[in-house]
């Protein structure tokens, strides 16, 4: 049950952009998402950002408004969860390519 009958019908335009009852929907659907879909999202960090959830959607919504809302560039951390995982001891030299030693700068001699 909709509580005012223009949110029925959502459409791409300023005013459901900036509506802070739309933005709040959205946030809690992506953060219910990043949950229950990604194992290597930080909790805290999520539940930290709820606790001033109607200060932060304030914000985006006039950042929105006056069209003064900075982005950047989506970041994407590569992990493999299909694959084993290897861990290198940093103490030895001996598990690092030639390329990597070159790359690192790490002594050949040490160890």
């Amino acid at each position: 049950m909709l509580l005012n009958k223009k949110y029925s019908n959502l459409l791409p335009i300023k005013d459901y952009f900036i509506d802070e009852v739309v933005l709040l929907n959205a946030w809690k659907k992506s953060h219910q998402h990043i949950r229950g879909m990604n194992s290597y999202v930080d909790c805290l960090d999520l539940d930290k950002s709820s606790l001033e959830l109607d200060k932060r959607i304030n914000n985006i919504s006039l950042s929105l408004s006056s069209e003064s809302l900075n982005l950047s560039d989506l970041k994407l951390i590569p992990i493999p969860k299909s694959h084993t995982w290897k861990f290198i001891e940093y103490n030895t030299h001996k598990n690092i390519s030639e390329k990597d030693k070159k790359i690192f700068k790490v002594d050949s001699n040490r160890d």
